[in-house]
């Protein structure tokens, strides 16, 4: 028999029994399913927003087109976007893909990958291993990408069927302002599930694009990015000379920048995954973020934290000289701890100032996951809270501000009472301080 007749067989019978299987058919992949009621990845995407804030952002919208309708294009400040992890699409491609399971495709052209319900071997497609220095898909044969380089269709939404906005309120604001996709509003999309030592290729990118921004609009461009996106720019910078940020960045906006880290690392990497709120969703999810190098970069700075204590197992306590450790107790792969080895420096590298103008925008006053008690390793976690944004700590939003003494160049810091870490693209008061920043306010 056929695999495709098999397959044709294994349909009637999840027809009856309702089991997911391929998207060719018009079935959906659980794990691709539950990544976006995750816990974990849920802090890091903006949430949906209520009907006053809905209001308010649409009021915002007529006020400040209102005011810069006779704007013509090259009096506007040129913008680039750097999303955040899960912060732009991604698409994958089989060529002969390496045999996981029957019912796994081995050949296919793009398609959208990421929190696509409508597929399978969603888990296998999206692992990633790190081989001669470069990231590459732990099965052979899948290639990934993000689409629309430069476009903003890249992280307007995360799905097709468009119901998961990220920055879609704020380019709809800036389009309504005369704002033209492909010239004075761009976006750098790149894999997020990569360390940022695996992002050389993107690092060039985004220069080329700055400096294409700068000969369509003979301006420079203010940047503006969310979460991880923010110590992944400042990682940019490091790549290109003073000189050159000086003639093609005229700002830097950090929209809830996870400059020192997020505990919410901590849980996704090394702890059981039945922790309700505080945890990964699922075993599976869990497997697939331990093989990205970006869930490392993003566990709490020392620059930062220092000392401080982040799970206790009865009487023995783990800061984050002790990770190592904890993942070896915890189980955790050993790639985990291996990937956090080649990123850990490159946390303290994301630390020296960017050197360019910049605008540190951030929540607080929320509680926020802090550390974890255990009584022993097969116990469930129980988290402590401090102010935050609900996904990063206070410590490590503000830890920005060390720059002002580290460069000539303004650092302003916004911190704004009660706004969630993904919020801050939908938030008003944040998105009026950018508007202000590229003088449409």
């Amino acid at each position: 028999m056929s695999r495709h007749l098999l397959l044709f067989f294994c349909i009637l019978i999840s027809q009856t029994l309702s089991i997911p299987l391929k998207s060719s058919y018009h079935t959906v992949d659980p794990v691709a399913n539950a990544l976006q009621y995750d816990a974990f990845f849920k802090k890091f995407m903006p949430q949906p927003i209520t009907t006053q804030e809905r209001q308010q952002l649409v009021q915002l919208t007529q006020t400040v087109a209102n005011k810069n309708r006779a704007r013509s294009e090259r009096s506007l400040v040129p913008v680039i976007i750097i999303p955040s992890l899960i912060g732009n699409i991604m698409e994958a491609r089989l060529d002969d893909a390496e045999y996981v399971h029957w019912y796994c495709y081995d050949n296919s052209d793009w398609y959208t990958i990421f929190l696509n319900n409508w597929q399978f071997c969603f888990s296998e497609n999206f692992q990633l291993k790190f081989e001669n220095g470069s990231y590459i898909s732990s099965r052979r044969g899948v290639t990934t990408r993000p689409p629309h380089w430069g476009s903003t269709q890249s992280c307007d939404f995360l799905d097709e069927a468009k119901t998961l906005p990220v920055w879609s309120d704020i380019n709809n604001i800036l389009r309504n302002a005369s704002y033209v996709d492909g010239v004075n509003l761009r976006a750098a999309p790149y894999d997020w599930r990569f360390g940022p030592e695996g992002l050389n290729e993107w690092y060039e990118a985004t220069r080329r694009l700055f400096e294409e921004s700068y000969e369509k609009n003979s301006a420079p461009a203010a940047a503006v990015s969310l979460s991880m996106g923010g110590p992944y720019f400042v990682q940019f910078l490091q790549t290109v000379s003073q000189e050159w940020k000086d003639k093609y960045v005229r700002s830097f906006t950090s929209l809830s920048g996870a400059f020192g880290g997020s505990s919410f690392a901590i849980s996704a990497l090394a702890l059981p995954p039945d922790n309700g709120q505080y945890g990964s969703l699922s075993a599976i999810v869990q497997n697939l973020a331990r093989t990205w190098g970006s869930i490392p970069y993003l566990l709490p700075s020392t620059d930062v934290f220092r000392d401080k204590v982040f799970v206790s197992v009865g009487k023995v306590n783990y800061t984050i000289e002790d990770f190592p450790r904890l993942f070896n107790d915890s189980g955790v792969p050993a790639s985990v701890t291996d990937a956090w080895k080649r990123v850990r420096s490159l946390q303290n590298l994301s630390k020296k100032p960017p050197g360019v103008k910049t605008n540190c925008v951030y929540g607080y006053g929320l509680d926020t996951q802090a550390s974890f008690d255990r009584v022993d390793f097969k116990s469930t976690a129980t988290p402590s809270t401090e102010d935050g944004d609900t996904t990063c700590l206070r410590e490590a939003l503000e830890s920005c501000q060390d720059w002002k003494t580290k460069q000539k160049e303004p650092v302003i810091l916004y911190p704004i009472f009660n706004m969630t870490h993904g919020g801050a693209v939908t938030n008003v008061d944040a998105i009026k301080i950018f508007l202000s920043e590229i003088e449409l306010l």
